[in-house]
């Protein structure tokens, strides 16, 4: 075995050298970039964990005079829609009611002003009230229906005991029925215009002299025109009872809200009366004159401007049959009559009087509202514009109102509106009413094409399309297969 012999020499030469190492948080962080790494991780989670957390929206105080077994965790809706959640329900410290703390949704902050209703939604039957049987089996919800847009923020509201008569704020004119009696009815009653309900009784009251009962009624927006100063208002029990001895009892039920609430009912038995006004007071009775019906038909209380120029005409041709002979076809629409200072035009959907590919040549035709054939040069058609919807061709004067230069105008941006079409109600057709389809402005999208169109195309393809705001003309309905779209122009 060899041992290794080491020179002491050699040890004397070997030296060590020794360095300072920097300490201290930064060093350590500069000493490796995993502390960079882990750094931004831990931002990223910060963000992560912030960003999935609930955006808290107001929190408002609601006091009710009854908590109807309202509990935590239940909802606050309007329109349908959850808008908040109850976060607690605890008796207040007089024990005269029960305060809720609500919590709102960022997107429904702005239901917590001033002016805004809540109540809660529950069931109740009854002679004068059937609502909210959705809770009987699932869950109460606090309703509510928003105040004005401009009025002031707010956070403790009182509640209502009972919905509002007219839960969907509906817009319309208020007006006063004074009567001897209640005559049956009650808050939330409807009024009705033969048998359609136009308006919604939000208040009965005594009159500060207890002498008379004063109804508050709410008439609809639409249906504003209907009343006027010659306009009779009576109680209608929904009830009709008549007795012949030679075709026994004859029962007429109007409808079952009327039934079971009561309600009020109306009539226009003049001409010539004066516009309806906010406030106005009028007279209610208990039964209507026999005459008032009769009286009413010879009143005219639609808004005379809508009322001009929509002429419903027909067109026919021949086509050959599938193994023989030939069949003829036929179909409807409506053109739209219009003064050019001492010209009369005939509007017409330029497809409505194009023969089809189909059709034997000379077998086309066009018939007027009076059975005759208008005159229409097809070959002069060939040098119009074939992708234009509409065409204008001359005519001679009808006797209903056309729409003059004054009576048409430009639709800058869609608007509330109807389509027209003109019916002769008589054999003769010596008389000419009217059909209107109304058009909200947010049914209208995008070049004007309509959302929700349900219509018949035989009965609206080319209706004259006028404004509710003045009654002018502003475009033409055209209808194809599956939509239709409003095309604007004078």
């Amino acid at each position: 075995m060899t041992t290794p012999i080491i020179k002491l020499n050699d040890l004397a030469m070997k030296t060590a050298k020794v360095e300072s190492v920097k300490t201290g948080f930064w060093a350590t962080v500069a000493a490796s970039y995993m502390w960079l790494l882990t750094l931004i991780c831990l931002c990223v989670s910060i963000g992560l964990v912030w960003w999935s957390m609930p955006t808290q929206g107001v929190e408002i105080e609601i006091h009710f005079p009854d908590g109807h077994g309202l509990k935590a965790e239940d909802t606050v809706r309007f329109r349908g829609i959850e808008v908040g959640t109850v976060h607690q329900v605890e008796l207040n410290h007089e024990l005269d009611g029960v305060d809720v703390t609500v919590n709102l949704k960022p997107f429904a902050e702005t239901i917590a002003r001033d002016g805004s209703q809540f109540w809660i939604v529950r069931p109740q039957l009854g002679l004068g009230e059937i609502s909210g049987l959705e809770t009987a089996v699932g869950h109460k919800y606090i309703g509510v229906l928003p105040g004005d847009e401009n009025a002031a923020g707010k956070t403790k509201f009182a509640g209502m005991a009972d919905s509002p008569a007219d839960a969907t704020n509906s817009p319309g004119a208020e007006i006063i029925l004074r009567g001897e009696h209640r005559f049956g009815v009650t808050v939330g009653s409807p009024l009705s215009h033969r048998g359609f309900v136009v308006g919604r009784v939000l208040a009965v009251e005594l009159s500060q002299d207890g002498r008379t009962v004063d109804s508050r009624v709410r008439v609809f927006e639409p249906y504003q025109h209907l009343v006027t100063s010659e306009t009779k208002f009576w109680s209608n029990s929904g009830l009709e009872f008549d007795l012949k001895w030679n075709s026994g009892v004859h029962v007429d039920v109007d409808s079952l809200e009327t039934v079971v609430k009561g309600g009020v009912a109306m009539l226009t038995i003049a001409n010539g009366g004066q516009p309806l006004k906010p406030g106005q007071l009028f007279e209610i009775i208990g039964t209507p004159d026999k005459d008032w019906y009769q009286q009413s038909n010879n009143v005219s209380v639609a808004k005379s401007d809508y009322l001009r120029g929509a002429i419903t005409l027909d067109s026919s041709w021949k086509q050959k049959g599938v193994l023989y002979g030939t069949k003829e076809l036929s179909s409807s629409f409506v053109a739209t009559h219009i003064r050019k200072g001492d010209a009369d035009f005939l509007r017409v959907p330029t497809d409505a009087i194009t023969p089809p590919a189909k059709a034997i040549e000379g077998s086309f035709a066009i018939s007027g509202p009076d059975g005759k054939g208008l005159k229409v040069d097809l070959e002069s058609l060939s040098s119009t514009n074939p992708d234009s919807p509409t065409l204008d061709l001359e005519f001679s004067a009808v006797t209903d109102r056309p729409f003059t230069d004054n009576q048409r105008r430009q639709a800058e941006q869609p608007e509330k509106c109807m389509a027209i079409r003109g019916i002769r109600s008589s054999a003769t057709g010596s008389k000419m009413t009217f059909l209107h389809l109304p058009i909200e402005a947010g049914d209208i999208g995008e070049d004007w094409v309509l959302k929700n169109f349900d219509g018949d195309k035989n009965v609206w393809h080319g209706a004259p399309v006028v404004a509710e705001a003045d009654g002018k003309l502003i475009g033409t309905l055209i209808v194809n297969d599956r939509t239709a779209k409003i095309v604007v122009g004078e």
